[in-house]
């Protein structure tokens, strides 16, 4: 029994602790667009630059959402993921509507609680092979 309550205890203090394999110079997301910026996130294979413009300043708390736009079309379909390395979990499916080839409105984005988080953003072939990714760092409040 006491066993089980110091793992109790235990994982309370170090579960959601800020993942210790980032270092002081990892830059995260801001969660804002920086006018002028080159390129802050591309899909490699694509050769597709990926810019996240948020519609609310996300939380935790929120029903968030967002849009991407790409600087080319990808041949292949698209998906995104919220996925907390530090902790093994990613978030609910999120809804993603594409207005156009290079745009993308990405909604019921849910973090469901605070720290550093990924949106996960692959493409994959007809057979369902990954063919590129891009992992985009967020930290939520």
């Amino acid at each position: 029994m006491k066993l089980c309550f110091i793992l109790a205890i235990a994982s309370l203090f170090l579960g959601c602790a800020q993942p210790d394999y980032l270092d002081s110079n990892t830059k995260l997301s801001d969660n804002s667009e920086k006018p002028g910026a080159q390129c802050l996130y591309k899909l490699p294979k694509q050769q597709s630059c990926v810019s996240i413009k948020w519609n609310n300043s996300p939380s935790s708390k929120d029903n968030n959402s967002f849009d991407l736009e790409l600087s080319e079309t990808v041949d292949d379909r698209l998906f995104i993921i919220l996925w907390m390395p530090s902790m093994g979990h990613g978030s609910a499916p999120v809804n993603a509507l594409q207005r156009d080839p290079r745009n993308i409105s990405v909604s019921h984005v849910y973090f469901i609680m605070p720290g550093y988080w990924e949106i996960q953003i692959s493409t994959r072939n007809s057979q369902g092979e990954v063919t590129d990714k891009l992992n985009i760092p967020v930290n939520i409040p």
